[in-house]
């Protein structure tokens, strides 16, 4: 495209690559600076190479790009840009810098995108993939603490073979876009375009990406459209006033601390949507989680006193309008996909007609009842009863991923296992019989790191997980038994192959008393059934009704190590179901004669 090509859609909102017009472009020869600034009276740039004297830019559009174009620039000089405004002047880091400088250092730096990869096999096999028929199984993690001190390659060689071995199929990675806060796990960023240097330069990040492909590992980013913090030398009133964010109290989040971006400017629709297809397609990127959109979607969220929308309603229109133009844009890449951290009942987040077009939902409703049922005593957990089961009412209206995520392990709610009630050895059972049900739901599926260690700490992003817990024999069992569900859950299609009512059925949804669950996963012909005891209660000759006679054993597991007794009888089979039992079988399809 021309110059002018780039400044016409860039001012209409609809330029999805600026990040190759805006900022730093580098080049041997001729480096060009540019910055959207409209009610800047003059700006400048100072940096290495002039020796941090201001040297100024020249207004090219009547909406505010300026522009400088400098010779003898090198990679790696460090730069920012200096504002003036009837306000004052202000020392600004490049919003579209492709490096920055972390925690305190907040200069940008030239840098480009160039790398050597080597994962062509693995995207033209994950662009022939249907993701919503094909297993999804996420591990969450956070760099900085999985294993305390590792660089972005060091990571890379250890968690690949790692959950290749433990059967994940994707990994989705907290906090990558630079940040300076280090207590905001990544989620108040300063650097939309820059991988964040505490673990290493950009190409180290490319590595940690190409290496995970070659292990088939799929790469999930947390991104955070909805709010920046108000750091002086990010977005935060960037040309005096405000630019990125909303004008007046609407513009502030109050309960975070930190700014509402305007969807209204078409500016900062380019923006954030060029950095999304950036992670996209300069970094391989295969999905995109967007962070808290519900904060994006309300008026009213975290408010007592707001401004309604132009019909009187409390919905954000103009986010709504742009969520939509961030998912076309992102579905033009082939075999991306996004997922969207909602937390309401918004309706048609994953409808592609005429909703917000999000490829899967967070069913948050699940997580929440579920877990409360984990913390109820087995012997009043017959009061508890539907909050295992309520969720099948709505588990077709979306498309979902059931998430067990970091927000559940920190700030007083207890480590996965420390909610589980009950005594040492009962929380490894009822965590075994929560996974089992959790992946006999329909949704695909997400876990926290650590949470396969059965650590009773809670996440603390300044450590790292419980890595010394396996030399325990309950810890270790527990990881050998996510590692096995895993496998089975990724091996056969009735797991994941149709999440409709089609396959899906409940066995055994009212036996309260008993705190027993049956549930059946089928396709074209192959039958998975899952049988969970939420109690340290043995039965013997526990009867389901089935009409298959051919139920072989994939999975046996309880705390009393009871083994399994199945017996078939006229229309059904008899078990015996050990105290937390665990009880997975599989019925292959029938061949015809």
């Amino acid at each position: 495209m021309t110059d002018k090509e780039y400044e016409y859609l860039f001012h209409q909102g609809t330029l999805y690559d600026a990040y190759n017009y805006m900022g730093c472009i580098w080049h041997e020869q001729n480096t060009i600076f540019r910055v959207w600034a409209p009610s800047a009276s003059k700006v400048a740039i100072i940096g290495d190479f002039n020796d941090w004297t201001e040297e100024e830019l020249f207004r090219i559009t009547k909406n505010g790009i300026w522009e400088l174009c400098k010779t003898g620039i090198k990679k790696g000089q460090e730069y920012k840009f200096v504002i003036y405004s009837s306000a004052g002047k202000h020392y600004k880091s490049d919003p579209y810098a492709k490096q920055t400088n972390t925690r305190e250092f907040t200069n940008s730096i030239v840098s480009e995108h160039k790398f050597d990869w080597t994962d062509g096999e693995y995207l033209k096999r994950r662009n022939r993939r249907n993701i919503f028929t094909s297993p999804m199984n996420i591990y969450e993690a956070h760099i900085g603490s999985w294993k305390k001190g590792l660089s972005y390659r060091q990571f890379a060689d250890q968690i690949a073979p790692y959950l290749k071995d433990m059967g994940y199929t994707h990994i989705e990675l907290m906090g990558i876009s630079e940040y300076p806060f280090d207590d905001s796990w990544g989620y108040q960023v300063t650097g939309y375009f820059s991988p964040t240097r505490r673990y290493g330069e950009n190409s180290d990040f490319a590595y940690l990406v190409d290496k995970l492909h070659s292990f088939d590992i799929g790469v999930i980013l947390d991104w955070v459209p909805g709010h920046f913090p108000r750091n002086e030398e990010g977005l935060f009133r960037f040309d005096g006033g405000e630019l990125y964010e909303r004008q007046g109290a609407m513009g502030e989040h109050k309960e975070w601390g930190t700014c509402c971006f305007d969807y209204a400017r078409n500016e900062v629709r380019s923006f954030l949507i060029s950095a999304a297809m950036m992670w996209l397609k300069e970094y391989h990127i295969d999905g995109l989680r967007v962070d808290a959109v519900a904060s994006m979607l309300y008026l009213d969220y975290g408010r007592s006193e707001w401004i309604p929308n132009e019909y009187g309603g409390k919905e954000n229109l103009h986010a709504v309008e742009f969520l939509r133009q961030f998912n076309s844009a992102v579905h033009t890449h082939k075999g991306a996909f996004t997922v969207a951290e909602e937390s309401t009942t918004w309706a048609g987040v994953t409808d592609k007609n005429n909703g917000l077009g999000f490829d899967f939902k967070w069913n948050m409703g699940w997580m929440h009842d579920t877990l409360a049922y984990l913390k109820t005593d087995p012997i009043f957990r017959r009061y508890e009863h539907n909050k295992m089961t309520f969720s099948l009412m709505y588990a077709f209206s979306e498309k979902y991923v059931l998430p067990i995520s970091h927000d559940e392990v920190v700030y007083g709610k207890c480590s996965l296992i420390n909610k589980a009630a009950g005594c040492y050895e009962h929380k490894f059972g009822a965590v075994k019989a929560y996974l089992a049900m959790m992946y006999a739901h329909p949704g695909k599926k997400l876990l926290f790191m650590g949470t396969e260690l059965g650590q009773f700490d809670e996440w603390n992003f300044k450590g790292e997980i419980g890595w010394n817990l396996l030399g325990y024999d309950s810890h270790k069992m527990l990881h050998g038994y996510v590692k096995k569900l895993n496998n089975i859950y990724c091996k056969y299609k009735p797991f994941y192959a149709d999440d409709s009512w089609n396959g899906f059925g409940w066995k055994v949804v009212d036996d309260r008393d008993r705190n027993i669950f049956a549930i059946e996963r089928k396709y074209k012909g192959e039958s998975i059934l899952i049988v969970v005891n939420f109690s340290p209660v043995s039965y013997d000759g526990y009867y389901i009704e089935t009409s298959r006679t051919n139920y072989k054993i994939l999975l046996d597991d309880n705390l009393e190590n009871i083994k399994t007794k199945l017996k078939y009888i006229p229309k059904g089979m008899s078990l015996s179901i050990g105290g937390y039992a665990v009880i997975i079988l599989r019925s292959p399809k029938e061949k015809k004669l």
